[in-house]
């Protein structure tokens, strides 16, 4: 009986064993599609999209501040009080998803002006998407808003500048409008709608350290026995650099399936929905006392924030300035923070961390 049971044991153990192995192997075939890398873990940063982004609301300087000519004045267009203040800009917002491997290290022996030269290359590997639906939104009208094409509407104490100049605040004024200003700001007639579009995918890397030691000074008072340290720090940025022969290398190591792209061969490339790019930004000659840095990846998103810029209470675009000007804007930006805990000597990629310690690893920032 026990000779039987272990044989029916074994055949079940083999058939059972047959399934599995190809289960595995077409996992592992499918993972490999995915990731044509090596060995290594890639952090997800998801596109990040909200629907205030989508829209700004402030006042139009450009009229505010430019003369409007007598013949208009039948529009309510040109009342400032109504039209020219807290407008409606709304664009279409985009947002790519975006993977990396840990920053790594590799020697390449590099053309100079000396000649060849071995120097370190600092590099990251990453992928971006284009998510579909979830990579952009825009803001629509939610309902269908119905008005008579001409309408007179009826003033009380008008203070537009034409009643002002001709003395006019305290009675009334009827005019005729198109869009009845009540309208143009209702609350509820916009919606968010994300949708697909193609992305052109434009990055820029840059990798910036304000916590570089400069000098660090102890002194003991004799009187009293306390300890002052004076410590200095200095801050520097890197911009990533193309390094054709890096590139190949790099390609090779990470057992990539083609090339990876630079960042001068990915830019302007259109990323259709549902499409992956992978790229790899390098830098060299990074100073090697850097224990904490941040990358700042441009490119991965086109919104921004603006506002207009004053002097007290007075706009600070003036009449006959060009459109635009008298306005600040930010762009959004991904901040990827790294730690390296080790000394100027020796710098190898088994000192990077992902994220510094009371700091989140990756986060949106306006600059």
């Amino acid at each position: 009986m026990r000779r039987i049971f272990f044989a029916i044991s074994g055949a079940s153990l083999i058939w059972g064993f047959i399934p599995a192995f190809f289960l595995g192997a077409s996992l592992c075939s499918s993972l490999q599609a995915q990731n044509p890398l090596g060995p290594g873990v890639l952090t997800t940063v998801s596109p990040d999209i909200h629907y205030d982004e989508t829209h700004t609301r402030l006042a139009a300087v450009e009229l505010l501040t430019s003369e409007v000519d007598e013949d208009s004045t039948r529009s309510i267009l040109f009342d400032r009080n109504h039209w020219a203040d807290n407008v409606r800009f709304s664009r279409e917002i985009w947002c790519l998803e975006f993977r990396y491997k840990p920053m790594r290290t590799i020697w390449v022996d590099i053309p100079t002006e000396n000649g060849i030269e071995r120097k370190l290359v600092l590099y990251m590997v990453y992928a971006v998407t284009n998510a579909g639906e979830k990579s952009a939104m825009r803001s629509v009208v939610d309902r269908k808003i119905e008005f008579p094409e001409h309408k007179s509407v009826e003033i009380a104490n008008c203070t537009c500048q034409f009643c002002v100049q001709a003395g006019n605040t305290e009675g009334s004024r009827t005019i005729e409008v198109n869009i009845p200003p009540i309208l143009r700001n209702q609350p509820g007639s916009f919606k968010p709608e994300p949708f697909e579009m193609p992305i052109q995918f434009a990055p820029q890397f840059l990798l910036a350290s304000d916590r570089i030691l400069e000098s660090a000074k102890t002194e003991v008072d004799p009187k009293t026995g306390d300890i002052a340290t004076e410590v200095q720090r200095t801050t520097a940025v890197f911009y990533d650099q193309i390094i054709p022969v890096a590139i190949d290398a790099i390609s090779k190591r990470e057992q990539a399936e083609k090339p990876f792209e630079s960042t001068v061969s990915v830019a302007g490339k259109t990323i259709q929905p549902n499409e992956t790019v992978w790229g790899v930004a390098t830098w060299v000659d990074i100073d090697p006392r850097i224990n904490f840095f941040s990358v700042f990846v441009n490119g991965l998103t086109n919104a921004y924030k603006w506002e207009n810029l004053k002097d007290g209470d007075q706009y600070v675009h003036q009449k006959g300035d060009p459109l635009g000007s008298g306005r600040e804007l930010t762009r959004k930006v991904l901040k990827l923070n790294f730690s390296r805990p080790g000394d100027e000597f020796n710098m190898n990629e088994r000192q990077f961390r992902i994220g510094i310690q009371g700091e989140l690893d990756f986060e949106w920032v306006y600059q």
